[in-house]
């Protein structure tokens, strides 16, 4: 028993295909956890895929901290050394992906809309059919099982996020506004807001109405009105 596992949560392994050009699920389960909650390894050759029912999931991505709460799911790259635990309580349904393209695919699924996406009926009902296959034990062919997660990938790769991405946006600009007299550049800025940054500034752009160099001078030109206006100090 996994320390942090409450005795209620179910653990299903799917049996190896044929083909490894083809999705394919390693494992899958229904998880129910304490805080004490926590899961640390080098290497699991796998995407996680994990839609939060109930509480949050942290997991650290370089030297940043995400968290997918109640709503949300979490996609987590365990082929790179990773770790991932629960603060509070948490309710999960997950599954690990491997196998195809699936690390290629999720590396542009990761730069398009992060690393936590919200979950809508499509994406919730796919993970638990996944999950329902895998809990049966139903052999299906290798083909049937890749197009049920494909369809899944799909779904999160269409899915815009677009409570995440303002999360990223929200997230640059209240570094911006408390940081506005340091050094600030866009590469420092996509890392906040958890984007490429081709794709941050394009997003910033469309969501704030001006570049994130412009904001920047914005904050720091309302700035210098104030000092300028409630203080002795010259031009």
């Amino acid at each position: 028993t996994q320390k942090g596992v409450l005795e209620q949560s179910k653990l299903y392994f799917y049996p190896a295909g044929q083909s490894e050009a083809l999705f394919r699920p390693l494992s899958a389960g229904h998880f129910f956890c304490t805080d004490q909650y926590i899961v640390e390894r080098e290497n699991f050759q796998s995407i996680l895929v994990l839609l939060v029912v109930d509480g949050d999931i942290s997991f650290v991505k370089g030297e940043k901290e995400y968290t997918a709460c109640a709503g949300e799911t979490a996609l987590i790259d365990c082929y790179e050394p990773h770790c991932y635990y629960a603060k509070n309580k948490l309710e999960a349904y997950w599954v690990h992906i491997d196998g195809g393209n699936t690390r290629e695919f999720f590396g542009e699924l990761f730069d398009k809309c992060g690393y936590i996406i919200k979950s809508n009926d499509a994406i919730t009902a796919q993970i638990k059919e996944i999950y329902s296959f895998v809990k049966s034990g139903e052999k299906l062919t290798d083909g049937e099982i890749s197009v049920l997660i494909y369809r899944l990938m799909i779904s999160l790769f269409t899915n815009e996020g677009e409570g995440e991405k303002q999360r990223g946006i929200d997230a640059a600009m209240s570094y911006i506004r408390k940081h506005y007299a340091e050094k600030l550049d866009v590469c420092e800025l996509s890392r906040i807001a958890n984007m490429s940054e081709s794709y941050f500034a394009h997003q910033f752009k469309k969501k704030v109405g001006t570049s994130p160099y412009d904001y920047i001078l914005r904050i720091r030109l309302s700035h210098a009105k104030e000092m300028l206006k409630n203080t002795s100090m010259g031009i």
